[in-house]
């Protein structure tokens, strides 16, 4: 190959490689401009696996889709791709009111992830107290960047038992088209950042 020839690969190459990771910081940047504010509080996870470098891991409590009706066998399989239909409760807390295949038309949504269901083919409802299928999803924002500094404090905040009690953690999220970025962590009705270990 002529020395020309390399070069242009070389730039391609190069060009390639940045396109990447600035394409997905505009349309971060772009979420968190324009994208609908949700609220949505925060459950304790594993403390073993909770703090991964720079940021803290935030589960979501409400992470499960009650159906009204049992689904058709394989409707949900674990790992597939949905939407979830955001509604908002009465304390102002997003939720996940329904899951479709497609985005669904004039409503707020996520794309989510299939988890665990408890479908049990054949039980109808009159057959037992609860039976209702359930589906847990997996949102797409499950961390919150931090120094490493502040990381640590973070997270012995987000497992405060006490905090978690009375449901002062959660996070805002900026969802746009379906996509979803996590703006801001909660921690006894402060943001993360004027969060300080002690405070009230």
């Amino acid at each position: 190959m002529r020395r020309p020839g390399l070069v242009a690969l070389l730039v391609a190459t190069v060009v390639a490689q940045w396109a990447v990771p600035g394409s997905l910081i505009w349309k971060s940047e772009r979420i968190l401009a324009e994208g609908k504010p949700f609220r949505f509080r925060t459950r304790p996870v594993d403390p073993a696996d909770l703090f991964r470098g720079r940021y803290v891991a935030i589960g979501v409590e409400r992470d499960t889709v009650d159906l009204d009706r049992i689904p058709a066998e394989g409707e949900f399989r674990r790992g597939s791709v949905m939407y979830a239909s955001l509604a908002v409760d009465a304390s102002g807390f997003a939720y996940p009111a329904a899951l479709t295949p497609a985005p669904p038309l004039g409503t707020d949504a996520v794309r989510v992830r299939v988890g665990w269901e408890n479908r049990q083919p054949g039980i109808e409802a009159e057959d037992i107290l609860d039976a209702r299928a359930r589906v847990s999803i997996e949102y797409p924002f499950s961390r919150y960047y931090a120094s490493e500094k502040t990381a640590p404090r973070l997270e012995r905040a987000v497992l405060n038992p006490q905090l978690l009690r009375q449901g002062e953690t959660w996070v805002t999220v900026r969802v746009l088209g379906g996509d979803a970025v996590i703006e801001d962590l909660f921690i006894a009705g402060r943001p993360a950042r004027e969060y300080r270990e002690g405070s009230k």
